[in-house]
């Protein structure tokens, strides 16, 4: 038991070095970005992460796109009538000297129709699309669902 606890122990140490590195464009800077794996049977699948705007004016996110998937969409969960619901928005404002977090239950980007299944370890490029700012693509890493719940943001 204790081997297997150490083992552990060493895996998820080698695992959060192996994570995305922030991601900086101009004022723009995107950290703690990462996509659910597939589950199995599915062609969905989520991204998060943190969006920070050092500019003196708010950003606007109306989109991203990849080469794994050709429909990806900005969501959102909201709560109607006592029920967590999700649904499509056409963008996401950053607001200026600010940081929006995509996160669970929250703001997120939604990829439908994966082309291909991506698994633990994995990493896509996605490149986000903003009015009025150049495109930032950034490496997405592909991390299990039992990882991310273990894992705690800040």
């Amino acid at each position: 038991m204790n081997k297997l606890m150490t083992f552990l122990s060493c895996l998820v140490i080698t695992s959060s070095i192996f994570t995305a590195q922030p991601v900086v464009a101009g004022e723009v800077e995107v950290s703690h970005q990462y996509m659910r794996e597939l589950i199995p049977g599915t062609t969905v699948t989520s991204s998060y992460m943190e969006i920070t705007n050092h500019h003196n004016v708010e950003i606007i996110l109306i989109g991203a796109k990849g080469l794994f998937s050709e429909k990806i969409e900005l969501h959102e969960h909201t709560m109607v009538n006592g029920m967590m619901r999700m649904g499509q928005v056409d963008n996401i404002i950053i607001p200026a000297n600010s940081s929006v977090t995509l996160e669970p239950a929250g703001l997120h980007i939604m990829a439908f129709d994966i082309k291909s299944p991506l698994k633990h370890g994995q990493s896509v490029e996605l490149t986000l699309l903003f009015e009025e700012h150049p495109p930032i693509t950034i490496d997405l890493p592909v991390k299990s669902i039992k990882q991310v719940n273990s894992h705690q943001h800040h």
